[in-house]
């Protein structure tokens, strides 16, 4: 079962690391690109130790989760046979694209006769500030905070919940974003986007940023009913809005402070780093780095999701405002109906079971795709990208 289970990872991990190998210059430079890769996977395969966790549909689409979740379940046996076909399945899915792009790369001239300037190593930065910004060094980057989240970050919150919050987004999130321009000495307000926006296009963020949290929050629904979440990670999610303290502190804990940090990381500076293969590569990609990044399966596809509208809105518009407007309203949203989803008169959007009504999805999908309508008519023909 188990070596049933390893062929298909066994050959994605092969294609993952011919591509490496195709894209690096030396040897050097392929083991600089493989840590990163390898950090990652450890700290997936680790979430199998939490005892919350346990294998599922839905978990069995994850790749290193699902295979670790089931040498979990085998060890112990309690594992059923339709997991193992997923887990399969969904891996063998993810062998044949990481083989076409490794095929697609290996075509590709530029990538195989690439120079030292092209490579965003020291010397390139030394000679070029901007040089800085590669995918190579924004996957390097990516993979220590997402190490200082997990350890860190972690940490901090496991000994005080709203300071650990406060201190990750600002010490691990943030700080090191600010640092970066200080040190390389680059325009914050042209790196980071830090432009005033338009009226139009701010006054819009509200009917955006609020009808697609419902609609997130409505297809997190879905999930949860189709694939449904464990108990300890509902208390625990619970526990993150139900803090001891005033509202308007928890407002700034969970909506403002993580509208702002995370966006200046997420939406200001990771898109530079893959700019260079377009707008929509730079907006999916980072969307998904933001999803990893909270270290939710379960929720992975709405990050997602989000993380997508919130890249839209920012190189759309050129200014990172708007995304952290919309950031800290959909967090802010969830934490104003967790906050008073025992009164009356929101019973009327919400259920017996803290959930949204699903009618409500209609009125918020006619509001969200009028405002995004009139925000991609008065934004420009051309998103922003400077």
């Amino acid at each position: 079962i188990l070596l049933a289970a390893m062929l298909p990872l066994a050959t994605l991990f092969s294609a993952i690391l011919l591509s490496l190998s195709t894209f690096s210059r030396n040897m050097k430079e392929a083991r600089t690109y493989e840590q990163p890769l390898m950090m990652v996977s450890m700290i997936m395969a680790m979430i199998s130790f939490l005892p919350a966790i346990e294998m599922s549909n839905l978990m069995a689409l994850i790749p290193v989760i699902n295979i670790a979740l089931l040498f979990k379940a085998v060890m112990i046996e309690e594992y059923q046979i339709s997991h193992l076909l997923i887990t399969i399945g969904s891996t063998l899915i993810l062998d044949v694209f990481a083989i076409w792009a490794t095929i697609k790369l290996f075509r590709t001239e530029s990538i195989l006769f690439r120079s030292d300037d092209d490579s965003g190593g020291v010397k390139a930065i030394k000679k070029n500030k901007a040089s800085f910004f590669s995918p190579y060094n924004g996957i390097v980057y990516f993979s220590i905070a997402l190490l200082l989240l997990y350890y860190l970050g972690s940490y901090w919150q496991t000994q005080d919940l709203w300071q650990g919050l406060l201190k990750t987004q600002i010490i691990i999130i943030a700080l090191p974003v600010l640092l970066i321009i200080r040190m390389l000495k680059l325009k914050s307000r042209d790196v980071l986007r830090l432009k005033a926006p338009k009226l139009l296009p701010a006054a819009l963020i509200p009917f955006i940023a609020i009808p697609g949290a419902i609609l997130v929050a409505i297809l997190a629904q879905i999930i949860n009913a189709i694939y449904p979440f464990p108990e300890q990670y509902l208390e625990n999610l619970t526990r993150l809005f139900n803090m001891d303290i005033p509202i308007w502190e928890s407002f700034l804990i969970v909506a403002v402070a993580p509208g702002v940090c995370e966006e200046l990381l997420f939406r200001g500076l990771f898109p530079r780093f893959f700019e260079k293969f377009g707008v929509k590569f730079s907006i999916i990609i980072t969307a998904l780095l933001f999803a990893a990044f909270h270290l939710d399966p379960f929720r992975f596809v709405p990050v997602f999701l989000l993380g997508l509208l919130l890249g839209y809105l920012t190189l759309r518009s050129g200014s990172i405002y708007l995304s952290m407007f919309s950031h800290a309203l959909n967090n802010g949203l969830a934490l104003f109906f967790t906050a008073f989803a025992t009164q009356p008169w929101i019973k009327v959007l919400i259920s017996d079971s803290d959930n949204l009504h699903y009618w409500v999805a209609l009125p918020a999908a006619i509001v969200f795709g009028i405002a995004m309508y009139i925000f991609h008519k008065t934004t420009g023909e051309k998103p922003c990208v400077e």
